[in-house]
């Protein structure tokens, strides 16, 4: 069976040979720190390293370390960031992003950065009239540079299965409160200004379809799932209430879902990332068209497993689970443990890829590391559950 036909009969709530394994997308990366430990522990040449753009970092890929582990997935990066974001992330200084707000860099990973530095459109006093002369975003064939080329080479190395990488820093939600207003401003609009938080709401969308539009026009043909992202809740509670997403939020999702669809072959799944205490979204989720979920944040409240499988697994497929936090900064047995208890909860009739709740932090032995993909292809075989 190859990656893409693991991948996809999973989405499709079919079984494999084996539980699928995902690499390089949302919430499910190596820091270039843990590359580096990874090549070293399989002696493979770190000059076949690439820097991509993800999100509001750079990230290393290298395709024989995802040989060797035996990563179903691989990723094209739209090229949204510049190298001036890689020069500022290893020098640990800023980087003013194509909306006007700057990323400051405390480590030359890109694990902790602070989004939101210097916000223009920060100021208490916001008008509409300013939201609509604001100097939005537009795309040009710079983003999609490399692209084609890219995915083509990927189909011909293994047939694995591709995705696009989220356009932007965050999502619409995302973008206004940590990119361009801040959070308390942004919420103090939605509860008392609802013009102007749907105005930057609606400038947002449109940006982000455009984006996306010259992205599909480029590779919608050859992809097999495109990912948003999306931040909904905190570790106890949704960062707005349910009704409010329902109100406001989910329409613009369900627009931005329906337009990605409508630009790639029939059958593509699109994955959202959305961290924290977000159960009480689900079910919002599937009505907006979303096919994979991601990371099923362990310790959020409502993230159980088993009720999530129970209740959702035959309309979602789940991507995450692995809880890559305290347990892989202890040993190996509980590694095998956590990637254990993710597969026999999520993986039953299908419908589960495997991955980690959070970006592998980059001070945990690597040999854990090892040990989950190993271990995750071992356990993870159909035929021998």
């Amino acid at each position: 069976m190859t990656p893409r036909e693991r991948f996809l009969m999973a989405c499709n709530h079919q079984i494999p040979d084996r539980v699928p394994i995902a690499l390089g997308g949302t919430a499910n990366k190596f820091y270039t720190s843990t590359m580096e430990k990874l090549l070293k522990y399989y002696n493979l040449n770190p000059d076949e390293v690439v820097m991509e753009p993800a999100g509001f970092k750079f990230i290393p890929f290298h395709e024989k370390l995802y040989q060797r582990l035996g990563v179903d997935t691989r990723m094209v990066y739209p090229q949204t960031n510049t190298a001036k974001m890689l020069e500022a992330q290893r020098m640990k200084s800023s980087y003013k992003t194509i909306w006007g707000s700057k990323i400051h860099f405390n480590d030359s990973d890109g694990e902790w950065a602070e989004l939101g530095v210097g916000l223009p459109l920060g100021h208490d006093d916001l008008t509409l009239e300013e939201i609509l002369a604001y100097p939005w975003p537009t795309p040009t064939k710079d983003v999609v540079k490399g692209l084609r080329r890219c995915a083509l080479e990927i189909r011909d190395r293994g047939d694995y299965a591709i995705g696009v990488y989220r356009v932007f820093e965050a999502g619409i939600f995302g973008v206004v409160h940590n990119m361009l207003r801040g959070m308390v401003n942004f919420f103090y609009d939605l509860a008392g200004d609802i013009e102007i938080a749907e105005a930057l709401l609606d400038k947002v969308l449109e940006v982000q379809k455009a984006y996306y539009g010259v992205v599909l026009d480029d590779v919608g043909d050859l992809v097999d799932f495109v990912e948003i992202e999306d931040d909904m809740g905190m570790q106890d509670r949704p960062l707005i209430s349910p009704q409010a997403y329902r109100d406001i939020i989910k329409p613009r999702h369900k627009e931005l879902i329906q337009f990605i669809k409508s630009r790639c072959n029939p059958g593509i799944k699109v994955f959202m990332h959305s961290d924290g205490a977000i159960y009480d979204l689900i079910p919002d989720f599937i009505d907006i068209g979303v096919d994979i979920l991601n990371p099923l944040q362990l310790g959020a409240k409502g993230i159980d497993l088993d009720v999530i499988k129970k209740n959702y697994g035959e309309k979602l497929a789940f991507l995450g689970g692995v809880n890559v936090q305290q347990p892989f900064k202890g040993s190996t047995d509980d590694v095998r443990r956590v990637v254990r208890e993710a597969i026999d909860c999520l993986a039953s009739g299908g419908g589960y890829i495997l991955g980690p709740t959070h970006n592998y932090p980059p001070d945990v032995p690597v040999e854990n590391i090892v040990t989950m993909f190993e271990y995750a292809k071992e356990y993870g075989q159909y035929s021998a559950s």
